[in-house]
C-alpha cells in the first residue's frame, strides 16, 4: 500500500499539471482508483519537466534519469515517491512498456522543440505526445479496448490541451513555449512567435488561433454531451471517458474566448464541467474489469 508521503508528492503533482483529475478520480472506486493517481503522477512529473525546466540540457539529464528509474529492474528498489506510488499500488507489473517508451520519446521530443510546418503536423503531433497516455491508462484493463478512432480523437484534444496549458497555464509570457505554433500559420498572419506572445490582444493573435482551434473535424473538437442511453463502460476507461469529455468543454470555450484569456480559462473549474461529469457518469454503467 502506498506511504502518506508518496500518496502527497503524488496528489501533488497532479493538481499542479491537471486539476481537472480531482473531479474525475471520485468516479472510479477500489484499486483502479490509486493505479490512476500513480500513472498520473508519472504524466504530471514528466509535464513539470517540461513546463518548468529552463535549461534543455538540465531537463534532458532529468529525462534520461526518469527513463533509466521506470525501467522494470529499476523500479523495485527506487526510493522516489512517484515509482514507489507505482510500484505499490501494482501498476509497475504491468505497465505497458512499448507505450511507456513511446511516453518518454515524445517527452523527448517537446524538449526538442522542433518547428512544426502546418496544422496536419501540428494535429498529428498533439495524437502522438497523448496517445501513450491512453493506452497506459487503457491498459489498466487488460484485453479490453478502446476504439482506435475513439482512442485518436481523445489523444488529439488531450495533446491541444497540454500544449496550450504548457504555454498558457504553466508558463506565460515564454517565446518557446509557442513554438508548436504551425509556420504555415504564423506566414498566412504575418506575425513571430515573440509578438504573438508579447502582444495576445492582437488581432493577429486573435486570427492564428481561432484558426488552430477551430480547424478540426467536430468528433475532435466538440463538446461532451448527455448520452441518450445508458452504456456499459470499463472502470478504467470511464475516467479516460470523463476527462475527454472536459477537455472537448475546454476547447469549446478556448475557441470563443481570446488569447489573452486562454490562461484563465485553463486554470478555472467550471460548475458546468462537474454538471456534465455528473449527468455522463450518471448514463453509464461501470464494470469491473
Amino acid at each position: 500500500m502506498p506511504s502518506d508521503n508518496q500518496q502527497r508528492v503524488c496528489w501533488g503533482k497532479i493538481l499542479e499539471t491537471n486539476h481537472l483529475f480531482r473531479i474525475t478520480h471520485p468516479y472510479v472506486s477500489g484499486h483502479l482508483s490509486e493505479q490512476l493517481v500513480a500513472i498520473h503522477a508519472l504524466f504530471a512529473s514528466l509535464d513539470l519537466l517540461v513546463f518548468r525546466t529552463k535549461d534543455e540540457g538540465v531537463a534532458r539529464t532529468k529525462l534520461e534519469w526518469w527513463r533509466l528509474e521506470i525501467q522494470p529492474e529499476n523500479i523495485e528498489r527506487s526510493r522516489h515517491p512517484v515509482v514507489g506510488y507505482l510500484r505499490e499500488s501494482g501498476v509497475a507489473a504491468g505497465l505497458n512498456q512499448g507505450a511507456l517508451s513511446n511516453l518518454i520519446e515524445v517527452t523527448d521530443r517537446q524538449l526538442e522543440a522542433k518547428t512544426l510546418a502546418d496544422k496536419n503536423e501540428f494535429k498529428q503531433f498533439c495524437r502522438d505526445i497523448y496517445q501513450p497516455r491512453i493506452e497506459i491508462e487503457a491498459s489498466l484493463s487488460p484485453g479490453q479496448k478502446l476504439p482506435l478512432e475513439r482512442q485518436q480523437s481523445m489523444a488529439v484534444k488531450g495533446g491541444l490541451i497540454l500544449l496550450m496549458e504548457g504555454a498558457f497555464k504553466n508558463d506565460p509570457g515564454q517565446e518557446r513555449a509557442l513554438w508548436w505554433v504551425p509556420l504555415s500559420l504564423l506566414a498566412r498572419h504575418q506575425v513571430s512567435r515573440g509578438e504573438l506572445m508579447q502582444n495576445l490582444g492582437s488581432s493577429s493573435a486573435l486570427s492564428v488561433f481561432r484558426e488552430l482551434l477551430s480547424s478540426d473535424p467536430p468528433s475532435v473538437t466538440s463538446d461532451c454531451s448527455e448520452p441518450q442511453e445508458s452504456v456499459e463502460v470499463l472502470q478504467s476507461h470511464v475516467h479516460l471517458v470523463l476527462q475527454d469529455c472536459l477537455r472537448g468543454r475546454q476547447i469549446k470555450r478556448l475557441q470563443n474566448s481570446r488569447p489573452s484569456e486562454f490562461g484563465e480559462s485553463l486554470r478555472r473549474l467550471y460548475f458546468m464541467d462537474v454538471f456534465c461529469l455528473w449527468r455522463m457518469a450518471r448514463k453509464s454503467r461501470p464494470v469491473g474489469n
